[in-house]
């Protein structure tokens, strides 16, 4: 498995218009409808993800310590868009398609 699109947003705050830490967001690469999408949005393969955007960093000049998923990575009320977070790494967050 391996990516396809890498893109950095111009999103850099969270709460309160505070800088957080930089949320990557994947997105699969075959047409998901929206219907789709939210049914497979509390089921994403996010451990096989994981080292794929652990690549994609890397070859993008990103380095974190920790890449962390979590359901709540997008919306800390409901588990509704989950990202990997990357642990003391501040800046914009990033789109990946796989």
């Amino acid at each position: 498995m391996t990516y396809e699109k890498f893109e950095i947003t111009d999103r850099t705050t969270r709460n309160a218009g505070k800088v957080g830490q930089t949320r990557v967001y994947v997105s699969p690469s075959q047409n998901e409808s929206v219907m789709d999408h939210l049914i497979n949005r509390h089921n994403r393969p996010w451990q096989d993800w994981k080292p794929v955007v652990r690549q994609a960093l890397l070859d993008h000049g990103i380095e974190p310590k920790t890449i962390s998923w979590n359901c709540h990575a997008g919306c800390t009320m409901c588990p509704c868009s989950g990202g990997f977070i990357l642990d003391r790494y501040y800046g914009p967050d990033i789109w990946i398609t796989i």
